[in-house]
């Protein structure tokens, strides 16, 4: 009987079969298995799986189909990106978000706090969209010095993790609340600024001109010491560490 055993490992006995990949495939292949923490093996196997559930079909016709995988990168990224984006908000109808005690944070991929009382509170998005347009807001406002005044903008994914972290900073000048930052600008590099960060998709030198005028506003942006430590504090555990070492090192 023991000559009958296998004693091979699990894996060992799986069915194996070698696969002739077109260039720049098994790169694809190896970026996206370590974005989702699995071997590449796992990866393909993962997504074989996938093609093979019962999902409906996406009928797109094949000259279309063939277009569109040989169209330049931009446009692919665009395809891409309204594709997912209508898939997301089907399922997030389907498959509401459950409530995160403690975190008020559920609805909106964006949202804002506000620093003051040596605390950072959160901002009401509707509030916060107002004192944007120079309109009044008591809320915001009554919180507020004529020296600086800081909020952050976090943006989350849609896996609810936070992916980026816009500081703003606002003085006093003439009875009015300006952005410290806009105010090392001139008015044309303000309205390139704004262009820039709605922008749908961006390209090299866009990445670069928006780094260069970031240069020009970052020494009122950056968030002093105690305001980084207490933003580290509220926003721990809402993406993995490294990257919020990252996008506070950014803001700091």
């Amino acid at each position: 009987m023991a000559d009958d055993q296998d004693d091979r490992f699990p894996s060992e006995r799986m069915e194996r079969f070698i696969v002739r990949m077109p260039d720049g495939m098994r790169e694809m292949i190896r970026e996206a298995a370590d974005a989702n923490g699995r071997s590449m093996n796992a990866e393909i196997v993962v997504r074989l799986g996938q093609s093979f559930a019962n999902w409906p079909p996406i009928n797109i016709p094949i000259e279309f189909y063939d277009r569109a995988v040989n169209s330049p990168m931009e446009i692919r990224e665009k395809v891409e990106k309204q594709i997912n984006d209508a898939a997301l908000r089907i399922l997030e109808e389907a498959y509401p978000a459950p409530r995160q005690p403690g975190w008020p944070f559920h609805d909106l991929r964006i949202h804002v706090l506000q620093w003051y009382s040596d605390a950072w509170h959160p901002v009401d998005w509707d509030a916060w969209t107002r004192f944007r347009a120079d309109e009044e807001t008591p809320t915001i406002e009554r919180r507020m010095t004529e020296a600086e005044n800081y909020f952050v903008v976090l943006v989350f994914d849609e896996y609810r993790m936070i992916r980026n972290i816009i500081p703003h900073n606002y003085v006093l000048r003439n009875g009015k609340f300006v952005s410290a930052a806009f105010e090392r600008l001139n008015e044309e590099e303000r309205q390139e600024y704004n262009r820039y960060m709605t922008a749908i998709t961006d390209t090299k030198q866009d990445r670069q001109r928006i780094r260069e005028l970031r240069r020009k506003m970052d020494p009122a942006l950056s968030l002093p010491p105690a305001l980084g430590e207490k933003l580290r504090e509220m926003l721990k555990g809402l993406t993995d560490d490294d990257t919020l070492d990252m996008l506070l090192k950014q803001v700091s």
